[in-house]
């Protein structure tokens, strides 16, 4: 399987390992109880939240330069970015989950 843009910014990251440590404990939690994820999750949600933001600011970068843009010419779609960020980083914790 090919990686994404966003899988590549996502392994750049600085938040790379806040995110794989979440995944794993997600991991061993899943094997125990959804309700012990509910209270992980909830315990994590800022440093997901810090992730999240961190991984906007990147992907809009990558997008204005790959696609020959001025800077900040995505604020306008900055709503949709953030929407498309969050799916896909509720699917890596979804897959993480599943193990």
């Amino acid at each position: 399987m090919s990686k994404t843009i966003l899988d590549i910014i996502g392994e750049k990251s600085p938040e790379q390992d806040k995110l794989l440590a979440i995944s794993h404990e997600i991991q061993i939690l899943g094997k125990q109880n959804y309700q012990q994820i509910s209270i992980f999750l909830s315990e994590a949600s800022s440093v997901l939240s810090q992730v999240k933001q961190n991984l906007i600011i990147s992907f809009k970068n990558e997008l204005e330069k790959n696609m020959n843009l001025e800077q900040n010419s995505l604020e306008i779609v900055n709503q949709k970015i953030s929407e498309f960020i969050e799916e896909w980083l509720k699917s890596k914790l979804y897959f993480a989950k599943q193990g």
